[in-house]
């Protein structure tokens, strides 16, 4: 008898004016002025059951968790490491989980006239129960390009 391992879907959206937070800030971002972004999670289960699912990345030193989430599970954050994790519990079978975190964003001069990555690279890790096995999956950094948002433009993403 073979067990073949569930497959999880991570994705991760930057948000300013949809989602299921209120944002602040100009957009798009300026120097010395702070701008508050969305990081939404979403992890999709596509077999079976898993337990104990977290996601975690990195922030970068020049933004800041605000401790305001919404969505199922409990968030985290280490303010040495900069980690933030997002602890979702157990997922159904070819069920799902969506969570949402906020951070604060107050571009340098440095950092004029470029997309500002606003959290590295995510990664989702649990346990399949089926297949007796721990399963992971990765998504890709977010910068201030909020591509989610009705309305967005290029140009809304370059620090002003």
């Amino acid at each position: 008898t073979a067990k073949v391992a569930t497959s999880v879907i991570l994705t991760v959206y930057p948000l300013h004016s949809s989602g299921p937070l209120s944002n602040s800030g100009p957009i798009p971002p300026r120097v010395d002025q702070t701008t508050t972004y969305t990081i939404l999670w979403n992890v999709q289960n596509k077999g079976s059951a898993v337990a104990g699912g977290i996601v975690s990345a990195v922030l970068p030193n020049y933004v800041s968790y605000t401790d305001v989430t919404s969505g199922i599970g409990t968030f985290s954050y280490n303010d040495e490491s900069h980690i933030v994790t997002w602890n979702t519990g157990d997922l159904a079978q070819g069920g799902s989980a969506q969570g949402a975190f906020q951070v604060s964003f107050t571009p340098s001069f440095s950092q004029k006239g470029g997309v500002a990555p606003l959290m590295r690279a995510a990664s989702f890790s649990g346990y399949d129960r089926f297949a007796g096995v721990q399963i992971s999956a990765t998504a890709d950094s977010v910068a201030t390009e909020t591509k989610g948002d009705p309305g967005y433009t290029q140009e809304d993403g370059s620090v002003q």
